[in-house]
C-alpha cells in the first residue's frame, strides 16, 4: 500500500530494517510513530508510553513535527499534560 501522506512517506523511507522470524521488515522509529499519532489526533497515551520508555529523541521529534506542520498539536499536547 503506497503511503498516503508526506509524513507516512518519510516514516517509511527512514524506517530501519529489522529481522522478525528470519524475515526483514521495516519498522517505524519511535519519533515517527509519535508524529503519526499527532497527525491522527491520537497522541495522548501513545506518546506518553513512548516517552516513558525513553525511546523518543525530542530534537528529532521536533524536527519531524515542524516539517509536517504539527508543532501546534505538540504545544497543545504539552499544555494539556500540566
Amino acid at each position: 500500500v503506497p503511503p498516503s501522506t508526506p509524513l507516512l512517506e518519510e516514516a517509511l523511507r527512514e524506517a530501519p530494517v529489522r529481522e522478525f522470524d528470519g524475515h526483514p521488515a521495516k519498522v517505524f522509529t519511535a519519533d515517527h510513530l509519535a508524529a503519526l499519532a499527532f497527525r491522527t489526533g491520537r497522541a495522548n497515551a501513545r506518546v506518553l508510553e513512548l516517552a516513558a520508555a525513553d525511546v523518543l529523541d525530542v530534537d528529532r521529534l521536533h524536527a519531524i513535527l515542524a516539517r509536517h506542520g504539527l508543532m501546534d498539536r505538540w504545544k497543545e499536547f504539552l499544555k494539556n499534560q500540566r
